[in-house]
């Protein structure tokens, strides 16, 4: 197995800072639930570039640094038509379309693919 670099790992921590929302694209591990498409928090970067994400499907797995490819979902700002709160939101998509729920009222609202509500 090859190590990335001292530089690499600093660049994935910077890359990937507790708090970040990713999806799995891809995960070399046939033994894992996780599919294509799940999304989780990073939780830390390890010294190896470990990526240790708190998976939504309950599982705690890191995406390994040169195997597995996972991606960054942007935050977007957002206005609570509820309550008019204003804070970082990821809408989740469905067959109904994007949507996104305040973390202040718990109400949940439609947003539109460019982000407006």
């Amino acid at each position: 197995m090859n190590y990335p670099t001292r530089e690499t790992v600093a660049m994935l921590r910077q890359q990937y800072p507790a708090g970040t929302r990713v999806e799995l694209v891809e995960m070399d591990d046939p033994y894992t639930r996780l599919r294509p498409g799940d999304r989780g928090e990073v939780t830390f970067v390890d010294d190896a570039g470990g990526v240790h994400i708190r998976w939504d499907k309950g599982e705690g797995l890191a995406a390994v640094w040169g195997k597995d490819i996972i991606n960054k979902i942007p935050s977007q700002r957002v206005c609570c038509l509820n309550c008019g709160h204003e804070f970082d939101g990821i809408p989740e998509y469905d067959d109904l379309g994007w949507h996104c729920s305040c973390p202040e009222c718990g109400g949940s609202f439609d947003v539109d693919k460019e982000g407006a509500v």
